[in-house]
């Protein structure tokens, strides 16, 4: 699954969601080779049309297309995203070897009709307009491989839509679905899913018959209680459940024995299963802003996680067992209530990003040069006064935040630091005299008050 759609698909979907869909393992080839795209003037590419394969016209805009584009029969790839296009030139059939067309951020109302005469035509992206309904013929569409409808105005999909029985990928997030379209049930190849920011309520039991899915984004779709049969899609690796008001997980829900990915951030979580550990293969897990004074005990018991983030919470005390989560590189335990640096964080021997802005810490444990892996710390926010000499350990950091505190002065140990990049030290009660003697320390690093 997912082997024959281009990464251009995917990066599309990543600015969409702002979310890591793919792992290095998954990413997919190129349908058609990235470089060599021409962005030149419309007539000198007609000056030989047959000699191009990939054109793109975006953010020109564009009211309207010529159409000498049916001249440019060879062509493979049609960019004219960000123009103000509200049809196409009816000689765009011509484009018998079109495999990708990218529509998206113009004008259109409907889908236009020509599109469905593009039958060697495998991604199509027309995210972005103000498209009310899916009139597209789908027919001849056999290839079609990967759809982005999203941010338009859709309520509802046809009858016709379940012809696409080739899609592996679709995306129609931020439109106007009150209910899960049924059509979406019979396209048993759908690999990747992304129906979030529609108010859909509920998914039907029947949604285990997209039994390929391993990429599901169902954020803030008003879900209160997820059906025990999404925990037999067994191919899952990759779930959104953001945004929505769900308190607890299915029973069931360890059946997902793939499952990478996990984001449940912005639910009114109440409880976690105990078995809620077993996930294995959990390697992110998202459970900011879920109103928790506690972490949950459970998650203490993934102990191959490599992201864990539980911002946005109100816990005082870390009481789970993070510290047998010794392959964890990235913790975000930022705008809590944190009055010093938990000495179960200072155990995480691996991590390389650690964020604890906007919390109540006064006191910089000087047990922080231990964590000598850590490539990005930010500590802004707090109350700390003072930063401990052992701040000069930590050999890798590029960057380090630390606005927002009560510092007058950094330890000389800093400039040991030969790797910092970036520093930030904007709203500290820092003499000008003391900024001076920063700057000698680090003269080669980015210095921000």
């Amino acid at each position: 699954m997912l082997r024959h759609i281009s990464i251009l698909f995917v990066s599309i979907l990543l600015l969409v969601t702002h979310v890591d869909l793919y792992s290095q393992k998954k990413k997919s080839s190129r349908t058609i080779p990235m470089s060599r795209e021409f962005k030149g003037s419309f007539e000198k590419a007609l000056s030989n049309p047959l000699h191009f394969k990939r054109l793109a016209y975006k953010n020109r805009g564009l009211d309207e297309f010529p159409e000498d584009i049916g001249r440019f029969e060879n062509l493979e790839y049609l960019d004219l995203s960000g123009n103000k296009l509200t049809s196409l030139p009816n000689s765009i059939k011509n484009l018998k070897n079109l495999k990708i067309l990218i529509l998206s951020s113009n004008n259109f109302t409907q889908i236009p009709p020509e599109i469905a005469e593009l039958r060697s035509l495998q991604e199509l992206i027309i995210a972005d307009n103000d498209i009310t309904f899916f009139n597209l013929n789908t027919s001849k569409l056999s290839n079609l491989t990967a759809l982005d409808i999203s941010r338009n105005k859709l309520k509802d999909l046809p009858d016709s839509f379940a012809e696409l029985k080739q899609l592996e990928l679709l995306a129609i997030s931020y439109n106007s679905f009150t209910k899960f379209p049924e059509e979406l049930l019979k396209l048993k190849n759908l690999g990747y899913l992304d129906i979030s920011h529609n108010k859909m309520g509920d998914l039907p039991k029947e949604i285990k018959q997209i039994w390929n899915l391993n990429r599901l984004n169902i954020s803030s779709i008003g879900i209160k209680e997820l059906p025990e049969s999404l925990c037999e899609l067994s191919k899952l690796e990759w779930l959104d459940l953001s945004r929505n008001e769900l308190t607890e997980l299915p029973e069931n829900f360890t059946n997902l024995k793939l499952l990478e990915y996990l984001n449940l951030s912005s639910n009114p979580f109440k409880k976690f299963h105990k078995d809620f550990g077993m996930l294995e293969n959990l390697k992110t897990l998202n459970i900011s802003n879920c109103k928790l004074k506690n972490i949950p005990p459970e998650v203490g018991d993934l102990k191959n996680l490599t992201s864990l983030s539980f911002a946005y919470n109100e816990v005082v005390r870390i009481k789970f067992k993070l510290e047998s989560m010794t392959g964890l590189l990235n913790l975000d335990a930022s705008n809590n209530k944190f009055k010093d640096i938990d000495p179960k964080i200072l155990n995480l021997n691996n991590l390389i990003k650690l964020d604890l802005h906007n919390n109540q810490i006064y006191q910089l444990n000087s047990r922080i040069g231990k964590l000598t892996k850590l490539k990005i710390l930010d500590l802004g926010g707090n109350n700390i006064r003072q930063i401990p000499s052992s701040i000069g350990n930590l050999q890798q950091l590029r960057v380090l935040k630390l606005e927002r505190n009560m510092l007058n002065f950094l330890p000389s140990t800093v400039a040991r630091i030969t790797t910092l990049k970036a520093i930030y030290l904007s709203g500290n009660p820092i003499s000008g005299a003391e900024k001076k003697r920063i700057k000698t320390l680090l003269p080669r690093t980015m210095i921000r008050y």
